[in-house]
């Protein structure tokens, strides 16, 4: 059985991928980095196939662990977050202009995408911060505080279903319009100060 992480060559005991797995984590613990891809004979396994086999023996087939710290990894899913958030503002304008239109049900249909990218990206900045256990309570955006901006998206998206059920198209255009936009400023500003912050936080920790 051959062991890498990352590009080294390791000598770890075990039989089981369970024990292989705790041996990779107690060794990049100390760097404080986490592992976040394994492989095993050449192929990546999704979490719950992980947990499947936890008491999988191992036997002679190569395994290869990838490590990151949690820092890069929430910089990194933030950076693509904001990638998601320029998809939205052309969903947001496309749906505008469908339903002005009376293209309901293509713009149902953009509406669908936009749900599902607006919880990409609250998921992405929640995980984000208990990635890198980053302390928002005090912290503010544009005198607002950063914990209820992120609340509140959840009261938008609640808003923005009852419109949707309502069938009040001119309502929902305006919306999408002119509403729409503003928060997706404010978020895309707020991913900018989380960078910031993580770094900022980061730079802390190295320099005490």
């Amino acid at each position: 059985m051959t062991i890498h992480l990352d590009d080294n060559l390791v000598q770890w005991q075990g039989e089981t991928l369970g024990e292989i797995l705790q041996a990779a984590q107690d060794a990049v613990a100390s760097t404080g980095r986490i592992v976040v891809e394994i492989s095993v004979d050449g192929q990546a396994l999704l979490e719950d196939q992980i947990q499947q086999r936890q008491d999988e023996p191992v036997g002679n087939l190569p395994i290869r662990f990838i490590s990151a710290h949690p820092r890069e990894l929430a910089i990194d899913a933030l950076n693509e977050t904001c990638l998601l958030l320029d998809q939205a503002r052309t969903l947001h304008a496309e749906a505008a202009e469908l339903l002005r239109q009376d293209k309901t049900t293509e713009a149902m249909a953009q509406m669908a995408q936009l749900f599902g990218l607006w919880q990409q990206t609250q998921a992405a900045v929640l995980q984000s911060v208990q990635l890198v256990g980053l302390d928002l309570t005090n912290k503010k955006l544009d005198d607002e505080p950063v914990v209820d901006l992120i609340r509140n998206l959840a009261d938008q998206l609640k808003e923005l279903r009852d419109l949707l059920g309502s069938a009040d198209v001119l309502g929902l255009a305006d919306a999408m319009a002119y509403e729409w936009p503003q928060t997706l400023d404010q978020w895309q500003h707020l991913i900018g100060e989380l960078i910031g912050w993580i770094q900022e936080d980061d730079n802390n920790h190295a320099n005490p």
